[in-house]
């Protein structure tokens, strides 16, 4: 008699991860000839990285609106009003570093960037889950590159998978002791501070009660901040006020330039204006949002680090979960962010769903699995009218909380699926 295939649990998984692969293939097929029409959103993004750069490389300053817009302009080949608003809120030396590429065409250089951040997103999932032993970590690393949350921001031409690679890395060095490279990678947190500066302490705390490992973490991370701030200083001089000064124009601006930000505050802000709940960043609610958010994830950190303290929560996975579950509570407060920015999600979710997915199962993974993978396509769809990305990260929060805290309750002093 041939063996049912469906019969086995392990090819019931393959069977269902094939048919998850593919269904995400379908959409991103779906999906691509939609958000790449002409003078779209097509390297929108990249289009002011890259015109901030030929500023910078010129001697000019990038934070002047009607310098960037003219060489915005004149990379577009138009004088049309650029898509992208025209807005570089970055670091100076960020824009330094991406000098070279000005080197090249617009549209190669854009491809290049591309090509860069496709493989730093499949190197990052790739690691994480061979550190964790799957045996097939091909299949997380296709599902990862046709996640919307990644074309989206392949499309853009955005940094998170710059980002990932960085929180990957220093997540991986966390687990292998090495407090000095692990606080030392993050500095790269500068790149997009109101994201990944929070992961910073949250990184520094995982190393308690080891002392000397703590000050290593925290001391790599200033070390590198201050080479960075000296690099800018001697590289970009006259900068970092101009850049300073900047920021409190962009997150007044932010209201009527920005839409579908993936944070609660986006949530209100998105709701009826007549309603004044919110300007999305600046506006009382905003900042109280963002003010308990960390005093949750503080508590949460500190709970972690209790219980190392007591000899429990020492595996790597819930090392991986001690930070990146308060950390995904400041992604649902954030007051500025977008959907690109939930890719930084992905650690904790591949810690959820377990060593080739055996752990996915209960309400709360699958849940936040389905959202992740799906909610972002149908908000494009919709052209971000109907704010859905905040439910997608609450819907992870959820699911690492149900995760994280079961033997509190069972007393094993381990966590179900994570030992």
């Amino acid at each position: 008699m041939t063996p049912d295939p469906v019969a086995n649990p392990q090819r019931r998984r393959n069977l269902a991860a094939s048919g998850f692969v593919g269904l995400l293939l379908g959409a991103a097929v779906f999906a691509l000839p939609h958000f790449i029409p002409e003078g779209g959103s097509w390297a929108a993004d990249f289009r002011v990285f890259y015109s901030a750069a030929v500023v910078i490389a010129h001697g000019g300053n990038p934070y002047h609106q009607a310098t960037i817009v003219a060489v915005e302009q004149h990379v577009r080949r138009s004088q049309a009003a650029p898509v992208a608003g025209s807005n570089y809120a970055y670091l100076p030396v960020v824009a330094w570093v991406l000098i070279p590429l000005t080197l090249l065409p617009f549209w190669l250089a854009w491809t290049c960037f591309t090509v860069l951040a496709v493989t730093l997103t499949g190197c990052s999932v790739y690691a994480l889950t061979r550190h964790f032993g799957w045996g097939h970590p091909a299949v997380a690393v296709t599902t990862v590159e046709l996640l919307w949350v990644s074309l989206w921001g392949y499309l853009l031409g955005q940094f998170d998978a710059l980002l990932l690679a960085a929180l990957t890395a220093a997540l991986l060095s966390r687990l292998h002791g090495r407090g000095l490279v692990a606080g030392a990678v993050l500095a790269t947190a500068w790149v997009k501070p109101q994201l990944l500066l929070p992961a910073v302490p949250l990184l520094v705390l995982s190393f308690w009660p080891d002392r000397r490992a703590t000050l290593r973490c925290a001391a790599g991370f200033l070390m590198t901040s201050v080479v960075l701030l000296v690099a800018d200083t001697v590289v970009t001089p006259g900068l970092l006020r101009p850049w300073w000064h900047y920021l409190h124009q962009f997150a007044a601006a932010v209201p009527q330039t920005q839409f579908g930000l993936a944070g609660l505050s986006g949530l209100t802000a998105d709701m009826p204006r007549s309603w004044g709940l919110t300007d999305a960043v600046t506006s009382g609610l905003a900042v109280g949002l963002a003010t308990a958010g960390v005093l949750v994830a503080a508590v949460l950190a500190v709970r972690f680090a209790v219980d190392r303290c007591r000899g429990r929560g020492g595996s790597g996975r819930e090392i991986v979960l001690s930070v990146m579950l308060p950390f995904s509570v400041w992604l649902l407060v954030t007051p500025y962010s977008h959907l690109n920015d939930l890719l930084l999600l992905l650690p904790l979710l591949l810690v959820l769903v377990g060593v080739d997915c055996v752990d996915l199962r209960g309400a709360a993974v699958w849940m936040a699995m389905v959202a992740f993978s799906l909610f972002p396509y149908i908000e494009s769809f919709v052209g971000f009218r109907v704010d859905i990305l905040p439910i997608v990260v609450l819907f992870a929060v959820v699911a690492g909380w149900t995760t994280a805290f079961p033997w509190r309750r069972s007393g094993s002093g381990t966590v179900p699926g994570l030992s």
